[in-house]
């Protein structure tokens, strides 16, 4: 399975025991947190977790890592080494290949380069260059900067420019203070990046202003022009913007947004609040957190939104809706909202043990019926079809379809009739027919029609 590594982190704070069942795990797509990496590694031991990296122009990943084992010194997790039929470059502004542990920007070539972005020639120009080291081909520069380690793996150190990449999406820092220089009263504005203690990324947002104005003001005005992903999880104000002796804005100095948020606190007064305040402390990573501070305005979103549900549900047994932490976004009026909710107890979905006849669920039913009717003998079918080139070996094939189909339980039921006309359950016994065939060029459109038969 591969996801990124926000989802990753998601996964392995609600639940690592939920990856055993996978054969291996690749994520990636921004920094990575080590606590989470060695958390899973734990859980599921050597030989299962891959960390991989990839700009989209290098298809998908260019780079992976089998973490079988983390010093207890770490600080970062390599990103590995290249994939088949691709070569990494590391090199200086000069396009002069750096040494080990000397940090430079991260070059990709090989089969899985694009061909350069639709209706952009110059920036396609601009990142797709020509290959200093392999004349006739062609590499793309990353913009992310890394280093070779002596071991041959490479670890990634960060973006060059203010383009950074949060939760999967890349991302414009300048683009978000234009917007927020846009707000009539905001005077001066910077966005930066902050990390956790987790390693997640996020945005906060400093301004001045010529009147007070409050996070959800800001963040409803920039909703509307911007992506949920390019809004900050943190607005702070400032009296003054701190600035270098040059002038620029000193990134430096800018204080935490914790400290800025949290200047009015208010401390939980019942044993609900406590126990809200402390679930809302683990799962936004903060020291301490007031029953009227909101949710949101204290980093979080939805990712965190879904973990804070699932956690809620487990240690208080209230299955609060995720639209309810919408809804109810500070710690005081959370807990009005869990008085009023029922107690449901939390229990997993046990795995279903093994029988020769499952009975099925009214879905399945619905899908037989409809089946039955004229013309609808096709509805649900998803045929697809793909050209192989080369001699097949036969029995390789089968057998990953094979393995796949063991592997995906919800691929492998056939329906079983009880009588002519009713379906009373059905059963993993399952063949799948085989047929190879070698239509002409202009027959294998017809072959290919002609092969999409009923499901049942």
């Amino acid at each position: 399975m591969f996801i990124t590594t926000a989802y990753f982190n998601v996964l392995v704070d609600m639940n690592p025991d939920c990856l055993r069942s996978l054969r291996a795990i690749l994520f990636g797509g921004e920094r990575v947190s080590v606590s989470h990496v060695r958390k899973a590694l734990q859980h599921l031991g050597p030989g299962r977790i891959k960390h991989v990296y990839g700009p989209t122009e290098s298809t998908v990943f260019a780079t992976c890592h089998d973490v079988n084992d983390i010093a207890e010194d770490a600080v970062t997790i390599p990103i590995g080494r290249p994939i088949s039929n691709t070569a990494i470059y590391i090199v200086d502004a000069e396009n002069r290949l750096q040494p080990i542990g000397v940090a430079g920007e991260l070059c990709v070539a090989g089969d899985g380069l694009a061909r350069g972005y639709l209706n952009r020639q110059e920036l396609t120009a601009e990142k797709f260059v020509s290959n200093p080291f392999a004349p006739g081909e062609r590499m793309y520069r990353t913009g992310d900067l890394a280093r070779w380690s002596p071991d041959g793996s490479i670890e990634y150190v960060g973006r060059i420019d203010d383009q950074v990449k949060i939760r999967g999406f890349r991302i414009e820092l300048g683009e978000i203070e234009s917007h927020l220089l846009k707000v009539e009263a905001v005077e001066k504005a910077t966005v930066v990046v902050r990390e956790t203690a987790g390693g997640e990324k996020q945005l906060c947002a400093y301004f001045t202003a010529g009147k007070s104005i409050s996070a959800g003001e800001l963040k409803a005005i920039l909703s509307r022009e911007l992506p949920g992903y390019m809004i900050p999880a943190y607005f702070v104000q400032l009296e003054r913007m701190p600035l270098t002796t040059n002038g620029k804005v000193d990134r430096k100095a800018l204080p935490a947004p914790e400290e800025s948020l949290q200047a009015e606190y208010v401390a939980p007064r019942t044993p609900l609040e406590e126990q809200l305040a402390h679930i809302w402390q683990e799962v936004l990573g903060l020291a301490k957190v007031g029953v009227k501070d909101n949710f949101f305005d204290l980093g979080g979103h939805s990712l965190r939104a879904t973990v804070l549900v699932s956690r809620i549900h487990k240690e208080l047994n209230v299955n609060l809706p995720l639209k309810d932490v919408f809804r109810f976004a500070t710690i005081e009026q959370m807990a009005q909202r869990l008085g009023e909710v029922e107690e449901q107890a939390y229990s997993a979905i046990p795995q279903a043990e093994e029988r020769e006849v499952y009975p099925v669920s009214s879905a399945q039913k619905r899908l037989y019926i409809l089946h039955q009717l004229e013309g609808a003998e096709q509805s649900y079918n998803m045929p697809g079809a793909m050209l192989l080139e080369g001699a097949v070996e036969r029995e390789r094939f089968e057998e990953a379809f094979r393995k796949l189909i063991a592997r995906h339980e919800t691929r492998v039921p056939a329906l079983r009739l009880q009588t002519a006309n009713r379906c009373s359950g059905f059963t993993r016994r399952w063949s799948l027919p085989w047929s190879i065939c070698r239509p002409a060029k202009k027959k294998r459109q017809t072959r290919c029609a002609s092969s999409f038969a009923p499901l049942i």
